[in-house]
């Protein structure tokens, strides 16, 4: 399979392309190493934030952004978060009058849930990180990374 299409069919399976991640896990056992799921893992393989062990989970990685990777950590001091928080808002802009679309776009996110809590990186269109805090789904202060 050819580069651009091996890239077609991850566009197409992955909402936040280009961009990727990669989850940093506890060790399973005392003795383990910690263990990396990415979200792709070769060719064939796709992995869904779904299947990421919250309980066990260290931190997340966005990779495919030019200053990746970029390491979203889960707060140290609290108990493992209640959610991992993997997703794009996306939104399109209609012309004046509703005769077209004038632009669409998607800002992808990576972060966490605790409670009621939410710490997100996402990354704007024109490829610029901030970070988010939301309480209650509402944010309450954005800061550019």
């Amino acid at each position: 399979m050819g580069r651009a299409a091996c890239e077609k069919r991850i566009a197409e399976r992955n909402p936040l392309f280009p961009y990727s991640w990669a989850a940093v896990l506890r060790p399973s056992s005392p003795l383990g190493r910690p263990e990396l799921l990415k979200q792709f893992n070769g060719d064939r393989d796709y992995h869904y934030a779904r299947e990421i062990p919250v309980a066990r989970v260290e931190a997340l990685y966005i990779l495919g952004h030019p200053h990746s990777p970029i390491e979203v950590k889960t707060l140290g001091n609290r108990p493992a978060p209640d959610e991992v928080l993997i997703g794009a808002h996306n939104g399109i802009e209609f012309e004046a009058g509703l005769t077209g679309i004038k632009d669409k776009w998607s800002i992808p996110y990576f972060g966490f849930r605790y409670g009621i809590d939410e710490l997100t990186v996402e990354i704007d269109p024109a490829g610029d990180l901030w970070k988010v805090l939301k309480e209650n789904g509402v944010e309450t202060w954005r800061g550019k990374l």
